[in-house]
């Protein structure tokens, strides 16, 4: 805020009449002190004039120092309550993961009859998702049956035909449920060996066990993969599974899908053509 002072010259007074023979003396005196007068006022006005502006200035600084610090403040809490805002988001996220992990001993094993052909299949509850813990088995256009017969490793289907195979209340998973299912075993970096069968893997380049723990009962066998040619592929070594989600970059020919194999512990996240043939895993509605 600006302030002003004005500086103010009272001119009243009386004055005493001269004689006449000094009178004009007495006038240009008069006038005189009065134009004095008048350049003393000036003067005052000038001189408040400066001090205003001086002291205008000196609140101007003041104010602009107190708005500064005042700024500095507002930013030093803004910036804790950002800092703090940060660690409780960090914190929550990590807490968060930690609860979705699944004790194995409160996994529930059941089963189901597929009403279509009267075939029975194993299932495990992890946390809120019920699998199948058998690859499907139910024969339909664009399924196959490989070397085994389809009685170890089941059918192996192509995408089109996997996204319609499982039973009514069942169906053919996201990837983001298989992403919650891999959480739930510990994290995709170990989910492979977490959800692998306790036999039937070829073992490692090192001579060790490429077999997992199944810790959960999932189950899963290395049932290879069927090319679009007709050749059966990796049997022993790895296994696909068919997700429902679609490429995004290539969605019109190719499809997520899940690898395992026996030489890694990791879960991995792939695309393919959907006219491979791959293992199906339904998970209940």
């Amino acid at each position: 805020m600006m302030i002003f002072l004005l500086a103010c010259d009272d001119d009243s007074g009386s004055i005493t009449e001269p004689s006449d023979e000094s009178s004009s003396s007495v006038v240009q005196s008069s006038s005189s002190a009065k134009t004095k007068k008048s350049s003393s006022s000036s003067f005052a006005k000038s001189s408040s004039g400066k001090k205003t502006s001086s002291s205008s200035k000196k609140n101007e600084q003041s104010s602009s120092s107190t708005n500064r610090s005042s700024s500095s403040v507002v930013s030093s809490s803004s910036d804790k309550r950002s800092s703090s805002s940060v660690a409780s988001s960090s914190a929550r996220s990590s807490s968060s993961s930690v609860s979705l992990i699944v004790d194995p001993s409160t996994v529930v094993v059941d089963s189901i009859i597929d009403s279509r052909d009267g075939q029975t299949y194993k299932t495990v509850s992890i946390g809120a998702q019920t699998w199948m813990a058998q690859n499907l088995n139910y024969e339909m256009e664009s399924s196959f049956c490989g070397d085994d017969g389809c009685v170890r490793y089941g059918r192996y289907y192509k995408w089109d035909a996997a996204t319609v195979a499982c039973p009514s209340g069942w169906h053919l998973p996201t990837l983001e449920e298989f992403e919650t299912l891999f959480t739930a075993v510990g994290g995709k970096k170990i989910a492979a060996k977490a959800l692998k069968s306790t036999s039937g893997w070829k073992n490692r380049n090192d001579g060790t066990s490429g077999n997992g723990s199944d810790d959960f009962g999932f189950s899963a066998l290395p049932a290879g993969y069927r090319k679009n040619n007709g050749t059966f592929e990796h049997v022993g070594e790895f296994l696909e599974f068919w997700s429902s989600t679609e490429f995004e970059y290539s969605h019109e020919y190719d499809v997520y899908d899940i690898g395992i194999g026996y030489h890694y512990d990791g879960a991995i996240v792939d695309y393919s053509s959907r006219s491979n043939g791959y293992s199906v895993r339904c998970v209940k509605d």
